[in-house]
């Protein structure tokens, strides 16, 4: 029934919402997201800052990583002018995409997108570009030293030894 509606009029946001809540209680957490993300856009770009932030909630309450929640959240935060917030979303956007996409230079390339496209703060934009390289960084090193610590128990090194070095060469000393 809220399907019909929903079609025949998709501006109706308070249906919307409506559907979403009742794909929530029954238990479709596919169809409850999808309803919650259109929903939450519509609210931001409207700049009802207030309910687009409660249906995100919504969508971090069924699905805590997920990359539109965390983007919605930080273009409501940027509306209402409060920057640090948007740079603390940004942050959890760049984690939630590295988390989805499992390829960080995909997940970079969105989130570049994402940000150029939602973005027109120079001092957000270069906070949040920023912390995206230390994710990447962070992410690249861990796989070495993951490498190194296996690598070294099969050739019967120390594996603080060999993390050691590999620490002092990305560190470039």
């Amino acid at each position: 029934c809220f399907e019909r509606v929903t079609q025949l009029n998709p501006e109706d946001l308070e249906v919307r919402e409506e559907l979403a809540k009742a794909y929530e209680a029954l238990g479709d957490r596919p169809k409850a997201l999808e309803g919650y993300r259109l929903l939450a856009e519509k609210l931001v770009d409207k700049g009802d800052v207030e309910h687009s932030r409660e249906a995100c909630h919504r969508i971090l309450n069924i699905a805590p990583q997920d990359s539109a929640a965390h983007r919605f959240l930080a273009k409501g935060y940027l509306w209402v002018g409060d920057q640090d917030a948007a740079v603390a979303e940004y942050q959890a956007l760049a984690r939630a995409l590295l988390a989805e996409k499992r390829r960080p230079r995909e997940a970079a390339k969105i989130y570049a997108e994402y940000v150029e496209r939602d973005c027109k703060f120079p001092r957000v934009r270069e906070k949040v570009m920023n912390f995206l390289q230390y994710v990447e960084d962070e992410k690249d090193l861990k796989k070495e030293l993951k490498k190194a610590k296996v690598q070294a128990a099969l050739e019967g090194f120390a594996p603080e030894r060999v993390l050691a070095e590999i620490k002092r060469r990305q560190l470039g000393a």
